[in-house]
């Protein structure tokens, strides 16, 4: 099974829409059949914006060690209160 980037998901999308059969869409791009269903559930219900458009965020060490110590501020304030 391969990948799909965006642009193709879409095209799965239109296509089945326009009235491809699942099973050659599934030969073509080489996914399941249930896959193929599970993109056209998902789109008709959510539409296109469900779709991922960037990457994954990266946070600084500095940003990271300061979420570990509010975290951790707050866990001890929860056990400290009456």
């Amino acid at each position: 099974m391969s990948k799909l980037n965006n642009q193709q998901r879409i095209e799965i999308y239109n296509r089945r829409k326009a009235g491809y059969s699942v099973r050659s869409l599934s030969l073509e791009y080489g996914i399941r059949v249930s896959r193929i269903n599970y993109l056209v559930r998902l789109l008709d219900r959510h539409g296109l914006g469900v779709l991922r458009q960037s990457h994954n965020r990266t946070y600084s060490v500095e940003i990271k060690q300061e979420i570990i110590n509010k975290v951790l501020l707050e866990k001890n304030l929860y056990y400290l209160s009456p």
